[in-house]
């Protein structure tokens, strides 16, 4: 077996036999086991022992390895095991779609295999750890994660794949969350996101919204509702949402407290939000018969 860890053959330049030098700073902590200083006349003489996860390849699990097989080298990648898994393709290939991780551990990826011998069997890799062993994968941090495939013939391919990080989808991507979602302003203070993307505490928001009465809807949209808002720190700015949480009307009530009165209604369920100055939100849902 023929070590191809370029990383390794990177740090063999610095870190294999130096002069005691600014160049040992290039030599990474955790490739690092064992520092021998030898004494050699006037000069120390350092020799740097690199860690791996399987000594004897001098290889990390997940990195690339050759092997000789019938007088050819093939390409492989290093097992759990610590044994190089040679690709041998034999007609097979492997597909990887990829989701995006919003920031709470949420991509997924999905792979699809085509030629060789079902059944096959997976192997998901991630910095050298074996986390899945399934077709697809959830629930995942965002990241680089490689795929080796085998099918029942011993052919096995192999795929990377990345989970990128997409934070727009948040109102707030700096919080990783929406207006009026819970925050944590440390580890046992919890608060709440604000129009203004800040996570202040309940105590701060104390702004509340209450359904006082409605008027039927005869069938032409001539339903109203009125709402009563206090507390918080006005003015106040108002949205009617639909069922599907999608505007339909805004407004400002600029007194401290006070009614809010939305005519011209259909039949149904309505949303309410309302955001003081200080940006704290509140919420109702209403129904106009």
């Amino acid at each position: 077996m023929i070590n191809s860890n370029s990383r390794h053959s990177f740090l063999g330049t610095f870190c294999g036999i130096v002069a005691l030098s600014a160049a040992l700073l290039a030599c990474q902590k955790e490739d690092i086991d064992e520092l021998i200083i030898l004494e050699e006349g006037a000069h120390e003489t350092i020799v740097v022992v690199p860690s791996y996860d399987c000594e004897l390849l001098q290889l990390n699990v997940g990195d690339s390895c050759l092997q000789e097989l019938a007088g050819v080298l093939a390409t492989g990648f290093v097992s759990q095991d610590c044994e190089c898994v040679v690709n041998q393709p034999c007609g097979m290939s492997v597909g990887i779609n990829s989701s995006p991780d919003d920031g709470t551990g949420s991509g997924m990826l999905e792979s699809t295999v085509t030629g060789g011998t079902e059944p096959y069997s997976y192997a998901w890799y991630r910095s050298g750890d074996l986390v899945g062993s399934n077709p697809a994968l959830s629930s995942l941090d965002f990241g680089i994660y490689q795929l080796i495939v085998n099918d029942s013939e011993g052919c096995s391919t192999s795929a990377m794949a990345n989970v990128d990080l997409n934070l727009t989808g948040w109102d707030c991507p700096e919080l990783m969350g929406d207006v009026g979602d819970a925050c944590l302003l440390n580890d046992s203070i919890e608060g709440l996101v604000t129009t203004n993307c800040e996570c202040v505490t309940t105590a701060d928001c104390a702004i509340s919204v209450t359904f006082v009465s409605s008027e039927a809807d005869d069938g032409s949209g001539s339903g109203s509702a009125s709402i009563y808002i206090d507390g918080g720190q006005g003015p106040y700015a108002w949205t009617l949402l639909s069922p599907e949480w999608t505007a339909l009307e805004n407004g400002i009530l600029s007194e401290s407290t006070g009614f809010i009165e939305i005519n011209g209604l259909n039949s149904g369920f309505f949303g309410i939000e309302c955001t003081d100055s200080l940006g704290c939100l509140a919420q109702i849902l209403i129904n106009v018969p």
